[in-house]
């Protein structure tokens, strides 16, 4: 099908034979495949498909300005300092931890970590108001270590669960491994 919709531009076709169908060929379409061969359950385009198309060469995205971004976005007003340190936790945990199939320190993972932040901030806010963050760095890499902590102890095995505080420690210095508490859900469970 590919084929055929490449031989058809190639020849200025009005239309092609698609499926049993014919169809209008607009001179201004094309086809893209991302590959992403590396990860988990991704596999490699066939070679007769490689051949109807031209690599391009991606390279790997600046997680840290990536993150500085996300951060500044959700509201993050230390989103620098604290950008260079969740990416940093993330590569230490993807060099340090045991390799297990469900742990994810991507680029997708770290950003939903980051949206988390943001949201945990603002409620901190709703809650307690403005005027209890009197230090607003401390209380964002708090908030950033509590998220972290939520995030991602709930996906260690045990070995790795003794792992984690030194990495955590490591980056954020003084800081232990917290636990969220959500009163609303432990009324519900227990009601």
């Amino acid at each position: 099908q590919i084929l055929t919709i490449q031989r058809g531009l190639i020849e200025r076709q009005a239309n092609i034979e698609l499926l049993g169908r014919s169809i209008r060929l607009h001179g201004n379409v094309g086809i893209f495949v991302t590959m992403n061969p590396g990860y988990a359950g991704r596999s490699n385009l066939p070679d007769n498909l490689k051949t109807l198309f031209r690599a391009v060469a991606m390279v790997k995205p600046d997680s840290k300005l990536i993150a500085q971004v996300m951060l500044y976005s959700q509201g993050i007003v230390s989103a620098q300092a604290l950008s260079s340190k969740v990416v940093a936790l993330f590569q230490l945990c993807q060099s340090q931890m045991s390799s297990q199939s469900h742990y994810d320190f991507s680029l997708r993972a770290l950003k939903t970590l980051l949206i988390s932040a943001g949201g945990l901030k603002r409620k901190m806010i709703e809650e307690k108001g403005e005027a209890f963050i009197q230090d607003v760095a401390t209380t964002e890499t708090n908030v950033m270590v509590e998220i972290a902590c939520n995030n991602i102890l709930p996906k260690l095995v045990a070995d790795d669960l003794d792992v984690f505080p030194s990495i955590l420690n490591e980056v954020f210095p003084g800081a232990s491994v917290t636990k969220m508490e959500d009163d609303k859900l432990k009324e519900h469970l227990q009601g």
